[in-house]
């Protein structure tokens, strides 16, 4: 279990969200750091093979549903 800003996070409710979104295979990476007094949570994911992603915009869009998803579905701010 990780503990981040106050709100206690099992690395399974990230797989579920994760696993949601279409795009997205289940390979991922949960890096948990502290940057001064703050928690920071960065999730590294993989994208499918299938899903063409052609511009830095589209990657962008992308990321920002993944953290938007993450702060509705578990209350944390990811990166």
């Amino acid at each position: 279990m990780l503990i981040v800003n106050g709100v206690n996070v099992l690395p399974s409710q990230v797989e579920h969200v994760l696993s949601q979104m279409q795009g997205l295979t289940l390979n991922y990476v949960i890096i948990a750091d502290k940057k001064g007094y703050l928690d920071k949570l960065e999730i590294n994911v993989e994208i499918d093979d299938q899903i063409d992603i052609d511009n830095l915009g589209e990657m962008e869009n992308l990321k920002k549903n993944i953290a938007k998803e993450l702060l509705n579905h578990l209350y944390i701010n990811a990166a």
